[in-house]
């Protein structure tokens, strides 16, 4: 995949009986041709730094190579996990 982006949202989940959002992380590949693939989702206890950089690190692991772009919101935490994980990969912030 040459440009996965990773975006961090919330989802309700219920957990012992009770209802609370809960951060879930995902991986988007676009290849060069345009078709768009998941390459993982995970529920995330927060979006620090640490959560973001083993979700990078796992996805590396799975064989993602190649990577040119990454695409996100304002997440200092992913900002700076590309940063140490992917240090050659381009960064565009989505509003």
């Amino acid at each position: 995949m040459d440009r996965p982006s990773k975006h961090a949202s919330y989802e309700k989940v219920r957990e012992a009986g009770v209802v609370m959002s809960q951060a879930v992380q995902f991986a988007l590949g676009i290849d060069w041709d345009g078709r768009r693939q998941i390459l993982a989702v995970e529920m995330a206890n927060r979006e620090s730094r640490s959560a973001w950089k083993d979700f990078l690190v796992a996805l590396k692991a799975r064989g993602l190579r190649g990577v040119e772009l990454a695409v996100s919101g304002d997440h200092a935490g992913l900002v700076a996990a590309i940063g140490e994980v992917g240090q050659h990969v381009g960064l565009r912030r989505h509003p």
